[in-house]
Order: structure tokens, then sequence, then C-alpha cells
């Protein structure tokens, strides 16, 4: 058996390995834009952790991610050592830094935004955490009453693998997925009541229809974080056409009973809590990059006008031999009757990129839905060559945190170690975790 000493010593060489791995695929790949994710989090005795994860859009346009570091960190140091491990791995300064609602106020910096999925859960998460007589945790306890007397009961032993598993859930999505899968399995209740003693009483007590109307409620939240958590792919172009379709849906109906338009206004009063934090100006500008939304009209008039203005400030700071305007026989994909004369009327090869990627319509390439945003401007890179360059940098800006699953290498028995012990075990157990896409 090692003493300490070696085994810290290993620790050590064994980290100091997979940062240089990190670092030499990412200095391979040369990013000139990035994106940093920090994740903030408290081991079980209390012990608060930040891991930094970097994305970045690679020239081939693939979409990768890399944790840098785990540290051991306080509020107010989290910024200052975000900087520190950037300066470690060579790295200048991120086009933007995503960060969790519970810790906005750690960071200084314009450029950082909040985690849009935090946001979103946490609307979500209200109409569970209210009063135990509110409808939806009503049911929810009423369901996990019936499912256990169901279960438990040997008289239906032989259906209980028609019944959804009875196990403890704590996040809104599980409790409303639980709901949707006795909602589902409500016929097979009704079948075998009659086999168990008092479940027919117990199932009276829930009115099944508004139980799938509270589902029907939550279902669009669950969408749009199934959305907003792809992976390998940019994520932040679909938040404000998400913002938009949640607050149209949460709008009362007349069809709406009294319970459902009581859980609607309550999750639309948090709801507008948070609509400006998710409609953030990055946001709104990582919009602009998807083809079929560049028009941007589903935004407001003024964060329209911030977004393009932003974009074609950027566009004129790109270093121009870097992004050599394309002779008009070399554009491909466009109808050159209908551009034959466009760029001429701009004088400024900015300004003729920029209008002929506003006026371009995306019904000519028959694409649009059935290419992803990636592949869209992996084809097109020739014909908007600095848009291309921001694209880089505005499509790998995250909306969700990382999984905080590898925390758990830090237990009880270990929170004595000291920091830097610490850091080399996170790092090699998000190295096993996570890498490039």
């Amino acid at each position: 058996m090692p003493d300490v000493a070696t085994v810290t010593e290993r620790l050590s060489q064994q980290a100091r390995y997979a940062r240089s791995q990190i670092q030499e695929t990412i200095q391979c790949d040369n990013p000139a834009q990035f994106a940093v994710s920090v994740e903030t989090w408290r081991n079980d005795v209390g012990q608060q952790y930040a891991t930094i994860t970097i994305h970045y859009i690679a020239e081939n346009f693939v979409l990768k991610k890399y944790r840098l570091d785990s540290i051991q960190a306080e509020d107010e140091t989290v910024e200052v050592q975000i900087r520190n491990i950037l300066d470690a791995y060579n790295l200048g300064q991120p086009k933007c830094i995503t960060v969790e609602p519970c810790h906005e106020h750690c960071y200084t910096t314009s450029d950082s935004i909040l985690c849009s999925v935090a946001l979103l859960n946490g609307v979500a998460s209200s109409v569970f955490e209210s009063e135990a007589d509110y409808l939806p945790a009503k049911l929810f306890l009423s369901c996990n009453i019936i499912l256990a007397h169901a279960q438990n009961s040997e008289r239906a032993i032989k259906y209980r693998s028609y019944l959804p598993s009875y196990e403890k859930r704590s996040d809104w999505a599980s409790k409303c997925q639980f709901l949707s899968a006795v909602a589902n399995a409500w016929d097979t209740l009704l079948g075998i009541s009659g086999e168990v003693d008092g479940l027919p009483t117990l199932m009276l007590e829930v009115d099944v229809t508004q139980l799938r109307c509270v589902i029907s409620v939550l279902q669009p939240f669950q969408d749009a974080l199934g959305l907003l958590s792809i992976q390998n792919e940019p994520t932040l172009h679909f938040v404000v056409p998400i913002v938009r379709k949640l607050e149209t849906h949460l709008q009362p109906s007349s069809d709406d009973n009294d319970d459902i338009k009581h859980i609607k206004s309550q999750l639309l009063n948090h709801f507008m809590k948070v609509k400006d934090k998710l409609l953030s100006k990055m946001a709104c500008c990582a919009l602009f990059f998807d083809p079929s939304k560049k028009s941007l009209r589903i935004t407001d008039d003024n964060d329209r006008e911030i977004a393009r203005d932003t974009i074609f400030t950027e566009m004129r700071l790109i270093d121009s031999e870097l992004c050599l305007e394309m002779p008009l026989e070399k554009i491909k994909k466009f109808d050159l009757e209908e551009f034959s004369d466009f760029d001429h009327t701009f004088k400024d090869p900015v300004t003729a990129e920029f209008e002929r990627y506003i006026y371009f319509q995306i019904s000519q390439q028959g694409e649009g839905l059935t290419t992803s945003v990636l592949e869209w401007w992996k084809n097109n890179k020739i014909n908007f060559p600095r848009l291309a360059q921001l694209a880089h940098a505005y499509l790998a800006i995250p909306t969700i945190a990382n999984p905080s699953a590898y925390g758990e290498s830090i237990l009880e028995r270990r929170r004595f170690l000291d920091s830097e012990s610490t850091s080399d075990i996170l790092i090699l157990n998000a190295s096993a975790h996570i890498g490039g896409s």
C-alpha cells in the first residue's frame, strides 16, 4: 500500500497529464472565439466548488466542449479563479460566460448570461413548491398513495410490471413524468382496482381529467428544457422562440377551469420575473444566426435593433485580410438575376454581406428546418465569411451548465483534502465524463 505522499504525487501527475491533453487539443483547434459555462455547487458537507467548461465551434463547424478544471471557491473569488484557469490554458477573453442564477452576483462582467435551463426550471418547479392543497402538489401526493397501494398489494402482484416504478422524486420534471406515467396507466389501475382493497376509494379522489390538464400545462416546459439540453448542437438560438411560445401557452383560455387558470397564473407570474433575463442580448444575437429566424420578427423592436447593430459592429472589427470579399460569380446558391446588381448597391463590403444575408430567402435552398444550424453555416460560410466567423462565437454559447454527478467524488470522508488534491480528483473525474463532441 503506497503512502499518502506517493498517492498524492501520482494523483497530481495524472491530473497534470489530463490538463495537458485538454490544452493540446484546444490549441490544435485554435478557436478564435469561445464561451465558458460555470457550474457552482456544494458537496454534502457544504464546501463550494466551481467547474469551468469551455465551449467552442471548431473550424469544421463541430461544437466542442471540455472541462478545464474544478476548483474549491467562494463567491467572491470565482471570477478571479476563472481568469486564472483561462490564463493557464493560454486562452483569452471568452465571448460569454453562462452562470447559474443563484450566483449571478458573483460576476461583474457584462458578457455573462444566466443559465436558461435553470431559469425555466425555477418557473416550472413553483407549482410543486406551493401549499399542500394546491392542485399539482395534491395530485402528486394522491398518485403516489394510489401507486404505492397498488404495488404493495399481493393480490395485484401480477400487474406490477404494467405500472410506473415507485421511487423518490424531488425535481419537478421527474414529478411531472411520474404524473404522466400514472395517467397513461390509469386504465390499468381501473382494471385492477377491484382486486386491491381500498384502491377504488383512493382513485375516486383523483379527477383524471384534471390530472391530464395539469400535465398538458407543464408539458411545454418539459419540451423546452429537452430542446435546451441537447448535446453537441447549439441551443442559445432556441431561447427567444421558446420564451414567446411559453408566454402564449400560459395565457388563460376559455376552456380552462379555475384550477388550471390558477396554475397558469402562478406560472406566468414566475415566468414574467425571469423573462427579461431569458431574452438577453446574446440570445437575440444568437437567433440572428438561425437562418430561418434571421429577420428577428419575434423579438421586440428595441431588441431587434440592438442585436443587428451589435452584429454589424462586430463584422467591421473582423480583420479584412481573413475575410476577403468573394467575387460575385463565386457566391453560390443565389438567384443571380435577383442578386446580380445587389453588391453594387453598397460600396462597403461589410454592408453588402450583412444585407445579402438579411434578404437571402432560405426557401430557395430547400433547407431551413431539415438542416441543422451548424450544417447550414458550414455549407454557406463561403457566401457570408464575416458572419460565419461570428456564428462560431454566438452559436457556441451554452444555455445549460453540465451535470454535477462528478461532484459525488468529493464525499464527506474526503472533506479534509487540500484544495489542490480536490481539484485534481475533480478534473480526473470530469475528464472521464466529458470530452470534445
